[in-house]
Parts: structure tokens; C-alpha cells; sequence
């Protein structure tokens, strides 16, 4: 098993990238780069030093076709895999992996993560309301994903007297429930209002106020340089950017520049 390095994790996302990229423009599919990879795009024309994975978003309706194209695609080692396609999975949204490589991590439970290896995360957008409607759904939804992370992270309580609660009462009672159920719930939740119908957008990953923006920020989009390849990025980008990170071109303190997502990948042998 050969451990793979930064650079080797993001060669194969990139050739993933533009073989999504190639996938949507033949079948005419809007996406968009978003989250810390559009932002590594335009502050550092491509990854953020400390950054080892990539991000886009694609409106609902988008990105359900994509889902489809992708169960019929005939690429050897590029495949979809989402809650609907394998036994265990993060949450309501999909990644495209390179089924050569396969991944660990010292927090996540192995068995969310058995079916993945180095991916692209790929997220819908749906419609979001406004005002104390928005304020009730993403109560419901960030107490959703907070269940969904007790069964997926191997130690999610914040004190010792926590996590035997959980390891007692709550994580057997959701294990009955069920994550996958956990995550539909979030999934029905997310698409109560449609992105087309919306001025507002959001996907289900995401529940909190700052990553809601305005649907029209996103529009046909605009093309974008990402380690030299053009890619699209929502029309506004910069409003976008400013919504999720407020002033984006400034560089975090140099003690939070580090990786965060904490998984291993390896070549399968």
C-alpha cells in the first residue's frame, strides 16, 4: 500500500475535476466551484497552500442528472458515490472518487469511509426562504447534522460526561434509527423550496446564515483559472466569497495555515 502525498492527492483530483467539467459541458449541466477551492482560485489561482480537497456546487436539478449520467458512466476508476449508491456515506450530498485509491482517518468511523478514496465533493443547491422561516429551518437543520455526526465521527462529545451519554444512550438509539434516514431528513428539509423558484440558495451541508447566498450571485457564471485550467465559478464570485469569508484576500494567522481534513489517502494495491 503506497501512502500518498499532497501532491499526488491533488493530481488525481484534478484530472477528476476536468473529466466533471467535461461531463457537464457535454450534457450542458451548470456547476460551479465554490467553498475553499473557489477561493483558492482567486486568491492563490488554484489550491490554498494548506488545502487538500475541491468543492463545487451544482443546482438541484443539475445535479441530479449528474447523478444519473454518472450511474451509466463507463470510466474505469472515476465513479459517483452518494447515500443512494453505497451502504454507509457522510451525508445528503455525493463525491466523485478515483476508485484506485482508498482513504482513513483518525476521527471519521471506518465504515463511512470503506466505499472512498480521493474525491471531489460535489453539493446541491437548493432554494432557501427568508426571514423566521429561514431561522426555523436551519435550527431543524443544524440539530440534524449534529445527530448525523454522532454516528459518524468516532468521538463527537465535547466532555468525558458527554461522550458516555452518547456512547450509552444516544449513538445505539440512532444506530436503530438509522444515518441514512438521519440524512434524508436533511435532504427533505433542503429541498423544500426549489432553487429555480428561489432568490436565495443553499445547500444541505450547510447550515448556518453565512453560507445561504443569493441565487443570482451564481447565474450562467464566469470562467476562472484553477491550477491553469479554466473552470466556472459563479458570476459574483466576489460577493459570494465575502458572504462565506468575509475579507477574503487576507491570509488566516500562520498557525491556522495547516491541512483539516485529516485523511490519509493510499493506493490501493
Amino acid at each position: 500500500m503506497k501512502i500518498l502525498t499532497i501532491e499526488d492527492v491533488r493530481k488525481i483530483q484534478i484530472e477528476m475535476l476536468v473529466y466533471f467539467k467535461k461531463k457537464c459541458m457535454e450534457n450542458n449541466l451548470r456547476y460551479y466551484l465554490a467553498y475553499g477551492t473557489l477561493l483558492g482560485a482567486v486568491r492563490h489561482k488554484g489550491y490554498i497552500p494548506w488545502d487538500d480537497d475541491i468543492d463545487v456546487v451544482m443546482p438541484r436539478n443539475d445535479y441530479e442528472n449528474f447523478l444519473k449520467l454518472m450511474l451509466e458512466d463507463n470510466h474505469s476508476y472515476i465513479k459517483i458515490v452518494h447515500m443512494d449508491n453505497c451502504k454507509h456515506f457522510l451525508g445528503p450530498y455525493a463525491m466523485l472518487i478515483n476508485t484506485n485509491t482508498g482513504m482513513t482517518h483518525d476521527v471519521v468511523r471506518q465504515e463511512y469511509i470503506n466505499d472512498l478514496g480521493v474525491y471531489i465533493d460535489i453539493f446541491p443547491l437548493d432554494g432557501r426562504p427568508e426571514s423566521e422561516e429561514l431561522s426555523e429551518m436551519l435550527r431543524k437543520h443544524l440539530w440534524l447534522k449534529k445527530l448525523n455526526s454522532l454516528l459518524v465521527y468516532k468521538n463527537p462529545g465535547s466532555s468525558n460526561k458527554s461522550k458516555a451519554l452518547q456512547k450509552k444512550i444516544c449513538i445505539p438509539v440512532l444506530r436503530l434509527y438509522g444515518q441514512k434516514r438521519i440524512c434524508k431528513k436533511i435532504e427533505t428539509l433542503s429541498t423544500k423550496y426549489k432553487y429555480d423558484e428561489s432568490k436565495f440558495a443553499g445547500e444541505p451541508w450547510g447550515p448556518e446564515v453565512r453560507w445561504i447566498v443569493k441565487k443570482a450571485w451564481f447565474a450562467k457564471g464566469t470562467e476562472i483559472s484553477f491550477e491553469g485550467i479554466e473552470f466556472c465559478a459563479p458570476e459574483k464570485y466576489e460577493e459570494c466569497l465575502k458572504k462565506w469569508y468575509g475579507n477574503y484576500m487576507e491570509l488566516p494567522p500562520e498557525k491556522e495555515r495547516k491541512l483539516t481534513h485529516g485523511y490519509t489517502f493510499f493506493l490501493k494495491d
